[in-house]
């Protein structure tokens, strides 16, 4: 939680803390631009947006608590939606004023602060300029520190934002205070985003940023920089805006949709939610994941609770492509949805306690597990809390700040050990499997058999689009690796990749060596229509798993069929065919895997404390 980090931080800091809240930036991004501090991820609200996730980081609350859902909804009992932000509404025909709260406001970290006799202060010419329930319950708490800049119009060009808001802050700082302050300041690269992505120009604002909070950090002030969503390419389909327009209206909706960007909903009349909610994935098809707040719930997204219910509309649906219809059409990048581009963030500081740290080895790949011999639980337990003490007086020795464990599955039994110990354990990421077995454990003995397991409709887009490339003379096929060919896929990957901000993952020779040098352990697998590649990916094996590692492909669509669904079909009927017992899908993209039955385990990372 940002509170509790903002709270420990505070409390440790001598001179006083600075923190940056920064609109809109992604991991990929924020990792490569500080160079001066210490980064580590954090993982943004559903939806990822805004105004949900500014929310939960001021108060600690969730979502379904705090109720800011998203950025268009309607106040419970109203036949209207209500722009939270800016107070407008949006009826089909006459409403009035919302009669009841938008949201539920509660301590910020502002209060906390004040409370505790540190004064607190909020800059941001973005925010002073805001009226209404939103903006009030966000800054309740801290001193607003008036800026010059709130009277004119304000510029979005990312270096002017970020040396208005180094010299805004830079004035506060210089200040005397009685006891050591808490400065807030927030910084609005999102709107620049929006329109340009990640560009040179952004770039520059952040290494304003970094070259400031480095100084800042020099002189005594801890600093810390967090965001609240990153953002993805996109490319709207008309076609689908003009689908979604049709459905919403007031021929099938008692009043206008709401949501934010790539996550948006449907308030549908009584009795009509299940035919409205068909119709929006015939319309949609690949391109969304079409759910009910009942399924937000088990899929651990956003809890059903009564807050929730009354705001957020009956048929939910989730970007699952670029070409998603989001509310703005013109935008060339956006967020709201559950890819980890929109909502797997960096949290970086710069504080008098930085140092090393000994974590865990296992980041991607495989899970960390600590494999324990015991005669029973109580045994269990024991050896598990003497390997994390064993791990903590290891880091004292070397001189490490703290010690962990990353990436450990959610009901491994050394989690709970880790809690009672006092370690932090938060989730970090969640990777998706697909069993190739059925719920006796008998494995499939076919492709067919696996695809009766899925839903109606995703069996029949898959089988529609096997027999569509089939007509179109496409051909599939699973080679050893070659370097000829390892180009192309890796330059289908960067492509791929690149629409996510994560193309440098894939450097070619590196990339290409890597694959050579696995031998039989790796293998690729393409889509081809005469000499041209459509799609193509490396998957790694072990005895009993695919890994889905890395691909791309040139078209979302091609001639009424996805490439990409016929990549997924050929790998999973590999493994079938291979006599693997799962197919491990990796992390991110959650509508497409959960589309193909696969399976979400939470990751999580358990931390001691530094002064364990």
């Amino acid at each position: 939680m940002v509170t509790e980090v903002v709270a420990g931080n505070l409390r440790a800091a001598s001179r006083g803390l600075c923190v940056l809240a920064v609109d809109g930036l992604s991991l990929e991004v924020a990792e490569s631009a500080f160079v001066h501090a210490h980064v580590r991820p954090l993982r943004s609200t559903f939806p990822s947006t805004s105004t949900t996730a500014w929310l939960t980081a001021v108060t600690g609350t969730d979502p379904a608590v705090h109720g800011a859902v998203g950025m268009v909804y309607r106040a419970p009992g109203a036949e209207c939606v209500t722009h939270l932000v800016t107070g407008e509404t949006y009826a089909f025909g006459s409403c009035r004023p919302p009669g009841k709260a938008l949201l539920h406001a509660g301590p910020t970290l502002f209060d906390r602060a004040t409370e505790s006799g540190r004064p607190a202060f909020a800059i941001g010419a973005e925010l002073e300029r805001l009226t209404g329930e939103w903006v009030g319950a966000l800054l309740h708490g801290a001193r607003i520190v008036p800026s010059p800049a709130a009277a004119a119009t304000l510029t979005t060009d990312p270096v002017a934002v970020a040396e208005r808001t180094v010299r805004e802050v830079g004035a506060v700082l210089g200040n005397a205070f009685d006891a050591p302050p808490l400065v807030w300041a927030y910084v609005n690269l999102d709107d620049h985003i929006h329109r340009a992505g990640y560009d040179a120009r952004l770039r520059e604002a952040l290494l304003l940023l970094d070259t400031a909070a480095a100084r800042w950090a020099d002189a005594g002030w801890s600093v810390l920089a967090h965001a609240d969503h990153g953002q993805v390419e996109v490319t709207p389909s008309m076609a689908l805006v003009d689908a979604w327009a049709r459905l919403d209206a007031p021929a099938h909706c008692r009043m206008p949709g709401g949501g934010a960007g790539r996550v948006r909903w449907l308030y549908p009349r009584s009795g009509r939610e299940e035919r409205v909610a068909n119709a929006l994935r015939d319309m949609l098809g690949v391109h969304a994941l079409v759910l009910t707040p009942d399924d937000l719930h088990a899929r651990g997204l956003l809890s059903a609770t009564p807050v929730v219910r009354d705001r957020i509309g009956e048929v939910v649906a989730l970007a699952a492509s670029p070409y998603f219809p989001v509310p703005d059409p013109t935008v060339a990048w956006e967020h709201g949805s559950v890819s980890d581009g929109e909502t797997l963030v960096r949290g970086v500081g710069i504080d008098e306690a930085d140092g090393p740290a000994l974590l865990g080895h296992n980041w991607y790949c495989y899970d960390t597990r600590v494999p324990v011999r015991a005669t029973g639980p109580a045994q269990q337990v024991r050896v598990l809390g003497a390997v994390l003490d064993a791990l903590r007086e290891l880091a004292d020795a070397d001189g490490a700040r703290t010690a962990g464990l990353v990436s450990v599955p959610e009901g491994d039994p050394v989690l709970d050990v880790a809690r009672n110990k006092g370690w932090r354990v938060e989730p970090i990421v969640t990777r998706f499997q697909l069993p190739l077995h059925g719920p006796a454990g008998d494995a499939f003995d076919s492709y067919d058999s696996y695809l009766a397991t899925l839903g109606s409709r995703t069996r029949r887009t898959i089988r529609q689009y096997l027999r569509r490339a089939a007509d179109a003379g496409v051909t599939t096929a699973v080679e050893a690796p070659r370097p000829g060919f390892l180009r192309t896929v890796g330059d289908l990957t960067r492509r791929t990749a690149a629409k996510y901000g994560s193309a440098g993952m894939y450097p070619e020779t590196a990339f290409t060596d890597f694959v050579m040098a696995l031998g039989d352990s790796a293998r690729v697998v393409r889509v081809d229509r005469g000499d041209r590649t459509l799609a193509a990916a490396v998957v790694l094996l072990d005895e009993e798993r695919l890994h889905m590692w890395a691909g791309g492909t040139s078209h979302a669509t091609l001639d009424g069929f996805s490439p990409n669904y016929l990549l997924w079909a050929t790998e999973i009927r590999t493994a079938i065919e291979w006599r693997k017992r799962w197919v491990e899908g990796g992390r991110s993209n959650q509508p497409m895997k959960t589309r193909h039955g696969m399976m979400p385990l939470r990751l999580f990372a358990c931390i001691a404390p530094p002064d364990a």
